[in-house]
């Protein structure tokens, strides 16, 4: 029996450390913008006052570790030592948007969230010291230092070192070549002159704080929008937060197909039918659905809920009509349609007006709906369609008929109303 009371003892245990530590979260790259750094002195305490903030773009929850470090990228695909690490460890649940400050005071770092509470635990390795030579940073998942130029657990970087641009080598602790994974994915690092202090500008006029964490990330990475000082005595308020706000993703609606309730099949109808088309897909974001004639957003028949299974009905349809269906509403503000051919059957015949040519012994016919024609005053008996000599019927509504010049012939059409009870015919001359 003791194995099996042993067995019982591990298996509560991990229950337990699942019920209080809660799921890690794993950033990807982008998933933090660094949103501002001082390096110079602090002249109101004259301490040594690094201070850097950062904004979360996506939501995290249960415990989440993010180290720093100020250690340069060599060309060779891997970092310079002798500078700091920061390893900060977050429990608490945060929204994207949420905007964290880590602040040293006298070589110990701490951790604040834009409520001014403490935003995690802090451990150091070396000294994370931000030069007012120019210096860079760089953000990644846990506390190990990312090994390749490649490596995923890369979140963020940002260099104000030297003119505008990445070195081509740590040659110092003040330079810093950029790993390729930052230039495989725009927008997630981010380059400046040198300049000891600096901040996005929350209220700048192309400055934005609310919207899709990819362009929040791109309007945060362009420099126009950012606020730079060179002097110690011009530090900036990292207290006074953004307040960012990241929007969710539009999703459009998607339709997998149109269906109708067609007894005769190919969503075709007897004249005066009712026609029920149903929507098979997803609104996505959408909240109406939109039945158009003409083109997508054309002439607005009607409007349902948007739902997978919503129907339109077409009360006593009298012509071959193509619809247009899309969504909109919520954040979808065009439609993007799917369009469907309702075939109407039972037509009256119609071939059209008599023609008299001149110049030519040809003439084109211009028949409506489905059917055929054919001869029935035959003239000389040399008349024949489509320019197939002995060719004396057609299925081609918009048809040739070529003849003798000075002879008079007569032309059928004939519509053919599957499924419906008539068919009906048309001459002309």
């Amino acid at each position: 029996m003791k194995p099996f009371v042993y067995r019982i003892m591990f298996v509560l245990s991990l229950v337990t450390w699942g019920f209080f530590s809660g799921q890690a979260t794993t950033l990807g790259i982008g998933d933090i913008a660094i949103t501002g750094y001082n390096s110079d002195t602090n002249n109101d305490d004259n301490a040594d006052r690094d201070e850097f903030v950062f904004v979360l773009l996506t939501d995290i929850t249960g415990t989440t570790i993010i180290s720093f470090t100020d250690n340069g990228w060599q060309s060779s695909g891997s970092f310079r030592t002798g500078e700091g690490i920061v390893t900060l460890t977050i429990t608490k649940t945060y929204s994207c948007g949420t905007e964290i400050r880590l602040d040293k005071l006298t070589n110990a770092w701490s951790a604040f969230d834009d409520s001014g509470a403490s935003a995690g635990t802090i451990s150091q390795a070396g000294d994370l010291d931000l030069s007012s030579s120019g210096d860079q940073l760089f953000a990644f998942n846990g506390s190990s230092l990312p090994n390749s130029e490649t490596d995923p657990d890369f979140l963020a970087a940002i260099d104000f070192e030297g003119s505008a641009g990445w070195d081509a080598n740590a040659a110092n602790s003040n330079t810093s070549d950029l790993p390729t994974i930052f230039a495989n994915n725009s927008g997630t690092s981010f380059s400046v002159a040198h300049m000891d202090n600096g901040k996005f500008d929350c209220t700048g006029t192309n400055s934005t704080t609310s919207g899709l964490p990819v362009d929040l990330r791109t309007n945060i990475y362009t420099a126009n929008n950012w606020q730079f000082e060179d002097s110690g005595s011009a530090r900036f308020d990292f207290t006074n937060f953004c307040n960012f706000t990241c929007t969710a993703a539009c999703t459009d609606p998607t339709i997998n197909s149109l269906t109708t309730n067609s007894s005769i099949g190919s969503n075709t109808f007897c004249s005066g039918d009712n026609v029920v088309i149903t929507i098979n897909g997803s609104p996505g974001d959408a909240t109406t659905w939109n039945l158009y004639t003409g083109s997508c957003g054309g002439t607005l028949v009607g409007s349902t809920t948007a739902t997978d299974g919503a129907t339109f009905t077409i009360n006593s349809i009298a012509a071959t009509t193509t619809y247009y269906v899309g969504g909109t509403g919520g954040c979808v503000a065009s439609p993007t349609c799917t369009s469907i051919l309702i075939t109407v059957n039972g037509l009256t015949a119609n071939a059209g007006s008599d023609q008299k040519v001149s110049g030519s012994a040809t003439a084109n016919l211009s028949g409506n709906g489905t059917g055929s024609w054919s001869i029935i005053g035959a003239g000389d008996g040399n008349g024949y369609f489509d320019a197939v000599p002995g060719t004396f019927t057609s299925n081609n509504p918009t048809a040739t008929f070529t003849g003798t010049a000075g002879q008079q012939y007569e032309l059928q059409w004939t519509v053919t109303n599957v499924g419906c009870p008539s068919s009906s015919a048309d001459v002309v001359i």
